[in-house]
């Protein structure tokens, strides 16, 4: 069966349909409200059959612009490889399992999800940051070809399951409420 797109459909629910789109748009109508009024349970209603018709044409010239244009195939690859990697960085940053235990109410799945990518976000804010230094540190050594396939979502060079040491030498009997012991030799003198 071959599926058409209906002008009709799109012209009869039209006015509805950027109704409810401004309204959304502007925060009047919550986005999960609309769905539930206008998905796939209001077939027959004007405007689930206008946003139906649209998309189906929208869909339709995506895929002809993605089978028909390397150079545009080429960037959704690359920006789908782009997504897939930052899901990579946020599997290497907790590398274990989210169990039976965690996650079962969406407020712990928004936390979860939340601090996964607050750090993935930190990650790639020191790599940007670092990879900034490094171009300019040589102006017009890399060009903009090449500028534009770099993306800051590497963390090999992170040590993220490692072991932190520090010298506390120092600031050791300052913990343990001690002074240190160079301070304690010019109190004794």
């Amino acid at each position: 069966m071959a599926e058409t797109v209906s002008r009709r459909a799109i012209a009869r629910g039209w006015e509805g349909l950027l109704r409810l789109g401004a309204s959304v748009k502007h925060g009047w109508y919550p986005a999960t409200e609309a769905l539930d009024r206008f998905g796939s349970a209001a077939v027959g209603d004007p405007v689930y059959e206008a946003g139906d018709n649209l998309g189906k044409l929208v869909r339709t010239l995506y895929l002809c612009d993605y089978f028909g244009n390397p150079v545009f195939r080429t960037e959704i690859l690359d920006l789908l490889n782009q997504g897939e990697a930052v899901h990579s960085l946020q599997r290497a940053v907790y590398n274990g399992m989210i169990t039976a235990k965690h996650g079962r109410t969406m407020e712990e799945l928004g936390a979860i999800s939340g601090a996964l990518t607050l750090l993935a976000n930190i990650v790639m804010a020191w790599n940007t940051h670092r990879l900034q230094i490094a171009i300019d540190r040589v102006p017009g050594e890399y060009p903009d070809e090449v500028l534009s396939r770099i993306a800051p979502i590497g963390y090999k060079h992170i040590n993220l399951p490692g072991i932190l040491t520090f010298d506390l030498s120092q600031l050791g009997p300052n913990l343990l409420g001690r002074p240190p012991a160079a301070v304690q030799k010019r109190a004794s003198s």
